[in-house]
């Protein structure tokens, strides 16, 4: 540890012992600060006033001399009535995707208010995060990032997020209490890409070690990003400790196991079987407290609410419903001997995952171990496969209906808006259901679907679909337009319903495979909708959600003509028909080069701005590489043998040519190979050669990739319409819409 290092660490253990509480006049100045953030020339025509009380709720009222009056219970009610405002009276919005925020630009005076408008919060809590997020979208974001983040969750009404940012320093610090030593951590923390696996026990060491820089960094960041979310008035989940524990750790003490995770059980043996200490092992008891109690003295005052998973895509030890039950109890006393109102948030995961082992019985001994008040369930992919239909509503547990929708953080527009607008509103009057949350494992995809959710929070029941998506649209691009009115219809009758399935990832990203990927809607209709979105774009291109949209739009058009030209390729092949592949072999493969070449024109869909972020967290050459080798690992290989190829893949610029294109034009040669020798085609050999490939490329450190955009947006896909819009027409109208493979 450098001298740098240990000042600041003796810095930070000092001044972040100090406990903070969001009083009113915080929350007012938070509030303020975003409004003056997004819209500085009309931050003295709104009047911010709190008034807590029982319950959560904002209202928005029209002032004196043009002005208009927001009022609510916290920060984030405030928030939300000013974003409320901005959606419904001046056609703007603050997104993911950009804000579109130029109308509000020369307004001298608000538009006025006929009558009050009250908001009651819906449910109590509203949850936002996944555990994973942190590695597949966040995991290289500075402050400025995450500051205009926080500005969206406020936004949403958000009030319960998971903050899981800088824990690693947390970690050292409770060990050093153990007589660990900073070294004996280099085998157990990931590079900073695989830490939310490291963090849930899966495996250890891949990417790594982890510098003390980056720990002390990292804790420093996260506690500006807790203190902020606090200052709105939200509640932070913090992390809890859930028995993995550092190699070393099993030489000083005696009676620690080595954990089973499904996910790790092909990696190295360095890198899988993280020690674990059982919970009926009195040490757990003891860690667990310390890692609360170094959380509450470093962060300062907590909200009591901790999220850890024992057995998270894990086995555990025993299936027998007593052992089941007193681990459980075991974890909530490590947490309750340091907060006495400690709340164990848990992930439902696990029960779907591993049904095999968590049937009803197991399922309800764990649950019923912990009194209600102190366990809270998240319900992760409520709007596909909920748990709380199967566990009798988690036998009385609380929990939250979350959507989680994105895997990975791959791309490609889908959702079930009649099911995330309708259900949980259903499912509220017959469960335990207390409340709403999303769980995407990526971000910056499909936000349309996580605001339909995302609004529940103060709405008290469902609205029309159809007209919340065209007040929605408007307000994201600025305002009403025929064109992307109709667009957004065809895409919520196709992309966006979807039956109860998992979100289909995209063949072009699937490592090459005579498998096919069929869509659940008619692509043919789908082109109907992008259309009338280039129909849209000279009234809307200088929007950034709207530009956005455009290319998300148009790569889904480019994808879908891909699995169109994929399933007439590996239809041909089996009927012996060299000369359609022959020709498909070219089309294809200048498809993906041209969409390479169009996700050049926004720097959101580059790799290069993806490296560069990550390589400006580098202190050192070593840093560098491992830095480097992590961010391009998780999108393509994930692991260090591709146990999970492709799950985190990404349809970018510059991963398109070089890492996808190649494959696929691999894969011609085998099939073309095969063909016209008249031998079998060779799957293996040709499984060995891509995975070569691979790897080369995720070792390649020499070729630096553009981060900036290039090209003309608007110009480019015009382009690109003129060019396929006409193919995917026709071959759309040959390949048959169905629900196989």
């Amino acid at each position: 540890m450098t001298t740098v290092t240990r000042i600041i660490l003796v810095f930070l253990s000092v001044i972040y012992t100090v406990k903070a509480i969001a009083s009113t006049e915080l929350m007012e100045q938070t509030a303020r600060g975003l409004i003056e953030r997004t819209t500085p020339n009309l931050a003295d025509k709104f009047i911010i006033s709190i008034k807590e009380g029982d319950s959560d709720f904002f209202e928005i009222s029209q002032a004196s001399e043009g002005r208009v009056q927001l009022s609510g219970s916290d920060g984030i009610a405030i928030a939300s009535a000013y974003h409320h405002y901005l959606r419904y009276y001046l056609h703007s919005s603050i997104t993911w995707a950009g804000d579109n925020l130029r109308l509000t630009t020369d307004i001298k005076t608000l538009p006025k208010l006929t009558q009050t408008i009250r908001k009651d919060r819906y449910k109590k809590w509203s949850y936002y995060f996944n555990t994973c997020t942190f590695s597949y979208s966040t995991v290289w974001w500075n402050w400025e990032q995450w500051e205009k983040h926080i500005d969206w969750i406020a936004t949403r009404g958000i009030n319960m997020p998971l903050m899981f940012v800088g824990q690693e320093y947390i970690w050292v610090k409770t060990f050093k209490k153990f007589g660990l030593e900073l070294k004996d951590f280099d085998s157990f923390f990931t590079g900073p890409t695989f830490l939310a696996w490291q963090r849930m026990g899966n495996f250890r060491g891949f990417g790594g070690p982890l510098s003390s820089t980056w720990m002390v960094e990292q804790f420093y960041l996260g506690k500006k990003i807790y203190d902020r979310m606090r200052a709105f008035g939200m509640k932070p989940i913090l992390p809890a400790f859930a028995g993995h524990v550092p190699e070393r750790f099993e030489t000083k003490y005696s009676g620690i196991s080595r954990s089973d995770s499904i996910l790790t059980r092909t990696f190295p043996k360095e890198q899988c079987c993280v020690r674990f200490i059982e919970p009926d092992n009195p040490l757990f008891l003891e860690v667990g407290t310390q890692f609360i109690q170094t959380l509450i003295d470093h962060f300062g005052e907590t909200d009591h609410l901790y999220n850890g998973d024992l057995y998270n895509e894990m086995m555990p030890a025993s299936d027998d419903v007593n052992y089941l039950r007193d681990v459980a109890k075991v974890m909530i006393d490590s947490m309750r001997a340091a907060d006495p109102e400690a709340v164990w948030i848990i992930q439902g995961w696990a029960f779907y995952h591993a049904k095999h082992i968590w049937k009803p019985p197991q399922i309800q001994s764990h649950l019923d171990a912990v009194d209600n008040e102190h366990m809270l369930i998240l319900d992760l992919w409520s709007e596909v496969n909920p748990q709380w239909t199967h566990t009798n509503s988690f036998y009385g547990k609380p929990y939250i209906w979350c959507e989680l929708l994105n895997f990975g953080g791959a791309p490609g527009m889908y959702g079930r808006m009649k099911t995330v607008m309708h259900q949980p509103y259903i499912d509220d009057k017959i469960s335990s259901m207390s409340g709403i949350g999303i769980a995407p494992e990526g971000l910056f995809t499909n936000e349309i679907m996580f605001d339909m959710h995302l609004d529940h929070a103060w709405q008290q029941e469902p609205v029309d679909i159809k007209e919340w998506v065209k007040d929605y649209i408007k307000a994201r691009y600025g305002g009403p337009n025929i064109h992307a009115e109709r667009a957004w219809d065809i895409f919520s009758d196709t992309a966006f319903n979807a039956p109860a399935i998992r979100q289909p990832k995209a063949r072009i990203v699937r490592r090459p495979s005579m498998w096919p990927v069929r869509a659940y809607y008619d692509h043919c209709r789908f082109l109907d909708g992008w259309e009338d979105i280039l129909k849209a774009g000279p009234a809307f291109i200088k929007v950034e959600p709207f530009r956005f949209d455009l290319i998300d739009i148009t790569r889904q058009a480019l994808s879908n003509l891909f699995e169109d030209y994929h399933i007439t390729t590996r239809n041909a092949f089996r009927s012996s028909d060299l000369c359609t592949v022959e020709a498909h072999k070219p089309l294809m493969l200048g498809l993906l080069e041209d969409m390479d070449s169009y996700l050049a024109t926004d720097e959101r869909n580059m790799l290069g701005l993806w490296l560069e972020e990550a390589e400006k967290w580098a202190r050192n050459e070593v840093d560098l590489e491992r830095y480097r080798y992590g961010a391009k690992n998780i999108v393509s290989m994930w692991g260090p043998i591709a146990q999970l190829r492709d799950y985190g893949a990404r349809q970018w610029n510059g991963l398109v040519k070089d890492y996808y294109l190649r494959r696929w034009d691999l894969w011609f040669d085998y099939v073309l190979g095969a063909m016209r020798s008249h031998t079998p085609y060779d799957e293996a050999a040709f499984e060995a050669e891509c995975f070569l490939h691979e790897e080369r490329w995720g070792l390649d450190h020499d070729k630096v990739y553009p981060s900036r955009p290039i090209g003309d947006l608007w110009e480019e896909t015009q382009w690109i319409y003129e060019k396929y819009g006409t193919q995917a027409r026709a071959l759309c109208q040959a390949t048959p819409v169905t629900d196989e493979g």
